[in-house]
Parts: structure tokens; sequence; C-alpha cells
């Protein structure tokens, strides 16, 4: 898992490997045992529902999956 922040201590990088395009993650700082992973998602709140300043929230059918979202 890797948590979104706008303060992360990861990067993103793009590495070919056989041909192949691999998304890597790589420290841009010194990580410690048990500390979460976080990264940027970037800026555009209107992409990052998480960000926006009226979050949303899911509702659940009677069979607890998760069928939507609606705003608070």
């Amino acid at each position: 898992m890797v948590n979104d922040s706008k303060t992360g201590n990861c990067n993103m990088k793009r590495v070919v490997v056989d041909s192949r395009p691999h998304l890597c993650l790589f420290a841009t700082t010194n990580i410690a045992v048990a500390e979460e992973l976080r990264f940027n998602y970037g800026d555009d709140a209107n992409r990052l529902y998480w960000r926006q300043k009226v979050w949303k929230m899911m509702y659940l059918c009677n069979d607890n999956t998760v069928h939507g979202y609606t705003s608070l």
C-alpha cells in the first residue's frame, strides 16, 4: 500500500525492463521500519475525491458491498 500525501517520502519512476515498462517507487528519504509509504498522487482535487473539501460517503447495500458515493 502507498498512501496519498502532499509531502511524500517516495517518487514514482518509469523503468523499462526487457522492453516492458514498469512503475517503480523509490525512496526520497530514509524510511523507518513500519513507516508508511507516502506518494503525492497529484494536485487535481477534481480527480482525487478524497482531497475535495466536501468529502464523499460510500453507501452500502444490505450485503455490505459498496455501490456508489453520495455527498455529505
